[in-house]
């Protein structure tokens, strides 16, 4: 079924292909058969419809000669064009019309793989393990992940998207245990890395598992302002703001200084409570700090 659907596709792709070339291929009939008319006006003196016969079979001969050699070098050019069709293409193409039926999605994928003349990139790679993802086939993508280990495709976009899809699936230690295995990919724990675990888990909910694993991280990784910023972020979620109040303090206490992003996400969070007291709080304590004001937009016009 898989192989019958490669080759419409590959007919559809071919016939194409040679739409644009139908009116070359008129240009080169046409004045081949405006030379047999006037062949056969010249011969006006072939006495027998054999030499007229002769004739003509003659002309078509050529013609079609001309048109084979025509149609073999158009051949060719489509071979191999499809033979080194970008891979991208072939995936991005995959993605959309497969980006819900996850096995045909693999076949494709597989069949791409199995092909000597294509060389996948860690992102195709990184397509694929999105679309596994997203139908929750954990297994097929940690399968997935070896074969991509064993061949240096690993990147550190590739761990968020399997951490994030363990995390979404409610498997978060399993994201925590991606992260732990970074080394086996040839991946560094470094203030990125874990940066990109703390987010996973605050995006789910999970800040307070974050705030260990932090705790555990940041003696030997230090921490950045967008460190601080996820954490702000995160108890905001899930409507701890005192939290994301003392994360500031915590921010400035390592030399971080808080943006308007540290900032905003707190009154943003206090505009939905319509709490524009501490909104205006905030502001001073912006204005106080040195700190920018202008948002676009601000969370306070979001809100009005």
């Amino acid at each position: 079924m898989f192989r019958n659907a490669l080759k419409v596709s590959a007919s559809e792709a071919i016939l194409q292909t040679l739409a644009p070339f139908s009116i070359r291929l008129l240009k080169i009939a046409h004045p081949l058969f405006l030379q047999f008319c006037l062949l056969s006006r010249g011969h006006h003196n072939l006495k027998t419809q054999q030499d007229y016969r002769t004739l003509t079979l003659s002309l078509l001969k050529y013609l079609l000669v001309a048109l084979t050699m025509r149609f073999y070098s158009l051949y060719h050019m489509i071979q191999h064009t499809i033979a080194y069709s970008s891979q991208i293409n072939l995936l991005v193409n995959c993605s959309i019309g497969f980006k819900n039926d996850w096995k045909s999605a693999l076949g494709v994928f597989r069949w791409a793989e199995s092909r000597s003349d294509y060389k996948l990139t860690p992102d195709a790679y990184d397509m694929i393990v999105d679309i596994l993802g997203k139908m929750r086939q954990m297994d097929k993508i940690m399968g997935l992940l070896e074969k991509m280990r064993q061949d240096n495709l690993v990147t550190l976009n590739t761990v968020g998207k399997v951490m994030r899809r363990f995390a979404g699936a409610g498997k978060w230690e399993d994201a925590v245990r991606m992260f732990d295995e970074l080394g086996s990919f040839g991946l560094e724990k470094n203030t990125e890395s874990m940066n990109l675990l703390l987010d996973t888990l605050c995006k789910e909910n999970k800040v307070e598992q974050a705030r260990e694993i932090f705790l555990e991280l940041k003696s030997h990784i230090s921490p950045n302002a967008h460190t601080f910023n996820i954490f702000i972020h995160g108890w905001c979620k899930i409507k701890r703001v005192e939290e994301a109040h003392w994360t500031i303090q915590e921010m400035k206490g390592h030399g971080c200084r808080p943006c308007v992003i540290s900032y905003s996400t707190i009154i943003l969070f206090y505009c939905h409570q319509y709490n524009f007291v501490k909104v205006y709080e905030l502001f001073d304590e912006m204005e106080a700090q040195g700190c920018p004001q202008m948002l676009s937009p601000s969370p306070l016009s979001c809100v009005i």
